[in-house]
Protein backbone atom coordinates (compact mmCIF):
# COMPACT_ATOMS: atom_id res chain seq x y z
CA UNK A 1 0.00 0.00 0.00
CA UNK A 2 1.24 3.78 -0.54
CA UNK A 3 0.35 6.72 0.98
CA UNK A 4 0.89 10.29 -0.71
CA UNK A 5 -0.23 13.82 -0.41
CA UNK A 6 1.65 14.25 -4.12
CA UNK A 7 -1.31 15.23 -6.48
CA UNK A 8 0.60 14.76 -8.86
CA UNK A 9 -0.36 11.25 -8.97
CA UNK A 10 -4.22 11.86 -9.77
CA UNK A 11 -2.90 12.66 -13.53
CA UNK A 12 -2.41 8.94 -13.60
CA UNK A 13 -4.90 7.62 -16.14
CA UNK A 14 -4.57 3.52 -14.91
CA UNK A 15 -5.43 4.29 -11.58
CA UNK A 16 -9.32 4.05 -10.55
CA UNK A 17 -10.03 7.13 -7.51
CA UNK A 18 -12.59 6.56 -5.45
CA UNK A 19 -14.11 9.01 -2.68
CA UNK A 20 -15.11 6.28 -0.34
CA UNK A 21 -16.80 8.29 2.20
CA UNK A 22 -19.55 10.64 0.93
CA UNK A 23 -22.59 11.69 2.17
CA UNK A 24 -26.03 13.07 0.61
CA UNK A 25 -29.31 14.36 1.41
CA UNK A 26 -30.31 11.15 1.84
CA UNK A 27 -29.11 11.25 5.39
CA UNK A 28 -27.36 14.37 6.62
CA UNK A 29 -25.28 16.04 3.17
CA UNK A 30 -26.23 18.70 1.24
CA UNK A 31 -25.99 17.63 -2.08
CA UNK A 32 -28.48 14.86 -3.74
CA UNK A 33 -27.49 11.73 -4.99
CA UNK A 34 -27.70 12.74 -8.98
CA UNK A 35 -26.23 15.70 -7.94
CA UNK A 36 -23.13 13.98 -6.73
CA UNK A 37 -23.66 11.42 -10.14
CA UNK A 38 -23.08 14.26 -12.29
CA UNK A 39 -20.33 15.34 -10.14
CA UNK A 40 -18.44 12.24 -10.16
CA UNK A 41 -18.94 11.79 -13.57
CA UNK A 42 -17.35 15.28 -14.67
CA UNK A 43 -13.98 15.25 -12.64
CA UNK A 44 -14.20 11.47 -13.56
CA UNK A 45 -13.57 9.79 -10.00
CA UNK A 46 -15.20 7.05 -8.61
CA UNK A 47 -17.84 7.80 -5.75
CA UNK A 48 -19.36 5.61 -2.95
CA UNK A 49 -22.33 7.16 -1.14
CA UNK A 50 -22.20 6.00 2.46
CA UNK A 51 -25.71 7.80 3.75
CA UNK A 52 -26.31 7.38 7.57
CA UNK A 53 -28.14 3.73 7.73
CA UNK A 54 -30.08 4.62 4.25
CA UNK A 55 -28.87 3.46 0.79
CA UNK A 56 -31.15 4.51 -1.41
CA UNK A 57 -28.76 7.13 -2.87
CA UNK A 58 -26.02 4.38 -2.60
CA UNK A 59 -28.40 1.82 -4.94
CA UNK A 60 -29.14 5.13 -7.36
CA UNK A 61 -25.42 5.28 -8.20
CA UNK A 62 -25.12 1.56 -8.53
CA UNK A 63 -27.65 2.08 -11.53
CA UNK A 64 -25.29 4.36 -13.69
CA UNK A 65 -23.29 2.70 -15.87
CA UNK A 66 -20.80 5.77 -16.75
CA UNK A 67 -18.90 5.65 -13.19
CA UNK A 68 -17.56 3.67 -10.76
CA UNK A 69 -18.74 3.15 -7.31
CA UNK A 70 -19.46 -0.12 -4.65
CA UNK A 71 -22.68 0.08 -2.89
CA UNK A 72 -22.31 0.78 0.40
CA UNK A 73 -23.58 2.23 3.71
CA UNK A 74 -22.48 3.77 6.93
CA UNK A 75 -24.54 2.17 10.33
CA UNK A 76 -24.10 3.50 13.67
CA UNK A 77 -24.21 0.91 16.58
CA UNK A 78 -26.46 1.05 19.38
CA UNK A 79 -22.90 2.76 21.20
CA UNK A 80 -22.80 5.23 18.43
CA UNK A 81 -19.54 3.67 16.78
CA UNK A 82 -20.35 3.92 13.21
CA UNK A 83 -18.85 1.35 10.57
CA UNK A 84 -18.84 1.72 6.63
CA UNK A 85 -20.00 -1.73 5.03
CA UNK A 86 -19.15 -1.80 1.25
CA UNK A 87 -20.55 -4.78 -0.87
CA UNK A 88 -19.53 -6.81 -4.26
CA UNK A 89 -23.48 -6.22 -5.13
CA UNK A 90 -26.63 -4.12 -4.59
CA UNK A 91 -28.31 -7.15 -3.99
CA UNK A 92 -26.19 -7.92 -1.04
CA UNK A 93 -26.46 -4.09 0.12
CA UNK A 94 -30.24 -4.50 0.00
CA UNK A 95 -30.74 -7.77 1.58
CA UNK A 96 -28.22 -6.09 4.23
CA UNK A 97 -30.29 -3.38 4.96
CA UNK A 98 -34.14 -4.94 4.23
CA UNK A 99 -33.43 -7.74 6.87
CA UNK A 100 -30.98 -6.21 9.79
CA UNK A 101 -30.94 -2.55 9.45
CA UNK A 102 -34.60 -1.05 8.40
CA UNK A 103 -36.41 -2.21 11.68
CA UNK A 104 -33.53 -1.05 13.75
CA UNK A 105 -33.45 2.75 12.89
CA UNK A 106 -34.03 4.76 15.93
CA UNK A 107 -36.79 8.09 15.14
CA UNK A 108 -34.65 10.88 14.33
CA UNK A 109 -33.27 13.50 16.83
CA UNK A 110 -30.36 15.17 17.30
CA UNK A 111 -29.57 13.20 20.49
CA UNK A 112 -29.55 9.57 18.71
CA UNK A 113 -26.43 10.52 17.03
CA UNK A 114 -28.30 7.89 14.41
CA UNK A 115 -27.98 4.98 16.41
CA UNK A 116 -29.43 2.13 15.68
CA UNK A 117 -31.07 -0.81 18.39
CA UNK A 118 -27.93 -2.90 17.19
CA UNK A 119 -24.78 -3.87 19.01
CA UNK A 120 -21.51 -3.21 17.39
CA UNK A 121 -19.89 -6.48 17.35
CA UNK A 122 -23.28 -7.91 15.95
CA UNK A 123 -24.16 -4.99 13.47
CA UNK A 124 -19.92 -6.71 12.23
CA UNK A 125 -21.47 -10.33 12.01
CA UNK A 126 -24.62 -9.26 10.32
CA UNK A 127 -22.56 -7.45 7.20
CA UNK A 128 -20.16 -10.23 6.92
CA UNK A 129 -23.43 -12.82 6.72
CA UNK A 130 -24.04 -10.76 3.45
CA UNK A 131 -20.55 -10.55 2.02
CA UNK A 132 -20.21 -7.16 3.56
CA UNK A 133 -16.64 -5.94 3.90
CA UNK A 134 -16.40 -3.75 7.10
CA UNK A 135 -14.40 -0.27 7.52
CA UNK A 136 -14.08 0.96 11.15
CA UNK A 137 -14.08 4.66 9.74
CA UNK A 138 -12.43 8.26 11.56
CA UNK A 139 -11.10 6.45 15.11
CA UNK A 140 -10.38 9.93 16.06
CA UNK A 141 -13.83 11.29 15.76
CA UNK A 142 -15.18 13.21 18.96
CA UNK A 143 -16.60 11.06 21.71
CA UNK A 144 -19.13 8.95 21.47
CA UNK A 145 -18.14 7.66 18.46
CA UNK A 146 -14.47 7.63 18.88
CA UNK A 147 -13.08 4.32 18.26
CA UNK A 148 -9.17 4.55 18.75
CA UNK A 149 -9.35 2.37 21.16
CA UNK A 150 -10.70 -0.40 19.65
CA UNK A 151 -7.96 -0.61 17.40
CA UNK A 152 -5.79 -2.52 20.58
CA UNK A 153 -8.95 -4.42 21.66
CA UNK A 154 -8.90 -8.00 19.69
CA UNK A 155 -12.18 -8.43 20.92
CA UNK A 156 -13.86 -5.28 18.93
CA UNK A 157 -11.53 -5.52 16.10
CA UNK A 158 -12.18 -9.39 14.83
CA UNK A 159 -15.01 -8.78 12.47
CA UNK A 160 -12.75 -5.41 11.10
CA UNK A 161 -11.44 -6.09 7.68
CA UNK A 162 -9.82 -2.62 7.69
CA UNK A 163 -9.77 1.19 9.11
CA UNK A 164 -10.46 4.16 7.47
CA UNK A 165 -6.72 5.72 8.29
CA UNK A 166 -7.60 8.86 5.74
CA UNK A 167 -10.37 11.24 6.21
CA UNK A 168 -10.34 14.45 4.85
CA UNK A 169 -12.78 16.05 6.54
CA UNK A 170 -11.49 14.87 10.70
CA UNK A 171 -8.17 15.28 9.00
CA UNK A 172 -4.85 12.68 9.16
CA UNK A 173 -4.82 10.51 12.06
CA UNK A 174 -1.11 10.96 12.78
CA UNK A 175 -2.10 9.62 16.52
CA UNK A 176 -3.13 6.02 15.26
CA UNK A 177 -0.36 5.54 13.01
CA UNK A 178 1.30 2.78 15.07
CA UNK A 179 -1.63 1.26 16.00
CA UNK A 180 -2.51 0.20 12.22
CA UNK A 181 1.06 -0.87 11.79
CA UNK A 182 0.81 -3.04 14.95
CA UNK A 183 -2.92 -4.31 12.70
CA UNK A 184 -1.40 -4.53 9.52
CA UNK A 185 -4.77 -4.27 8.35
CA UNK A 186 -5.28 -2.44 4.78
CA UNK A 187 -6.69 0.97 4.87
CA UNK A 188 -8.98 3.09 2.98
CA UNK A 189 -9.34 6.57 2.70
CA UNK A 190 -12.26 9.52 1.90
CA UNK A 191 -13.69 12.88 2.16
CA UNK A 192 -16.48 12.45 4.48
CA UNK A 193 -17.83 15.50 2.79
CA UNK A 194 -21.56 16.40 4.00
CA UNK A 195 -21.28 19.76 1.76
CA UNK A 196 -18.51 21.49 -0.11
CA UNK A 197 -18.02 18.73 -3.74
CA UNK A 198 -14.20 18.43 -4.17
CA UNK A 199 -12.32 15.11 -4.57
CA UNK A 200 -9.21 15.59 -2.33
CA UNK A 201 -8.31 12.42 0.11
CA UNK A 202 -9.10 9.24 -2.20
CA UNK A 203 -8.53 4.95 -2.76
CA UNK A 204 -6.68 4.11 -5.68
CA UNK A 205 -6.41 0.97 -7.89
CA UNK A 206 -5.19 -0.21 -10.50
CA UNK A 207 -8.49 -1.90 -10.73
CA UNK A 208 -11.60 -0.86 -12.49
CA UNK A 209 -13.95 -3.72 -12.12
CA UNK A 210 -15.79 -3.59 -8.30
CA UNK A 211 -14.48 -7.10 -7.44
CA UNK A 212 -11.07 -6.71 -8.47
CA UNK A 213 -10.95 -3.31 -6.85
CA UNK A 214 -12.46 -4.69 -3.70
CA UNK A 215 -10.00 -7.48 -3.30
CA UNK A 216 -7.06 -5.15 -4.33
CA UNK A 217 -8.09 -3.41 -0.86
CA UNK A 218 -8.22 -6.54 0.95
CA UNK A 219 -4.59 -7.43 0.00
CA UNK A 220 -3.38 -4.00 0.40
CA UNK A 221 -2.47 -3.28 -3.39
CA UNK A 222 -4.14 0.45 -3.05
CA UNK A 223 -2.92 3.80 -2.87
CA UNK A 224 -4.11 6.67 -0.64
CA UNK A 225 -3.83 9.99 -1.70
CA UNK A 226 -4.63 12.72 1.14
CA UNK A 227 -3.92 16.20 0.35
CA UNK A 228 -2.22 18.71 2.57
CA UNK A 229 -4.31 22.34 4.02
CA UNK A 230 -7.53 22.38 3.97
CA UNK A 231 -8.38 23.54 7.26
CA UNK A 232 -11.55 25.76 6.29
CA UNK A 233 -13.44 23.24 4.09
CA UNK A 234 -13.12 21.09 7.05
CA UNK A 235 -14.63 23.70 9.19
CA UNK A 236 -17.23 24.54 7.01
CA UNK A 237 -17.97 20.85 6.71
CA UNK A 238 -18.30 20.08 10.26
CA UNK A 239 -20.63 23.19 10.23
CA UNK A 240 -22.93 21.33 8.07
CA UNK A 241 -22.69 17.96 9.81
CA UNK A 242 -23.76 19.64 12.95
CA UNK A 243 -26.49 21.85 11.48
CA UNK A 244 -27.59 18.43 9.97
CA UNK A 245 -27.88 16.74 13.22
CA UNK A 246 -29.45 19.35 15.30
CA UNK A 247 -32.27 19.67 12.60
CA UNK A 248 -32.66 16.41 11.03
CA UNK A 249 -34.54 16.05 7.54
CA UNK A 250 -37.66 13.42 7.08
CA UNK A 251 -36.58 10.00 6.90
CA UNK A 252 -35.77 9.07 3.38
Amino acid sequence: MKITSDPAILKDKEINWVDMHHHSTVSDGNKSPHFLYKWAKKNRKGLCLTDHNYISGSIYLSKQKDIFTIPSIEVTSKEAKDVLVYFYSSKDLIHFWENEIKREIKKKNPWDMKRTEIPFNSLLEKAKDYNGINILPHPLTVPPKRTKHFLKDKEKMKDIHGVESHNFTLGLFKETTQELKDLNLPQTAGSDSHSITKFGTLTGSYAFDREDFINDLLKKNNIIIHPLGGKIRRAIDQVTIFTNNLFPKQSP
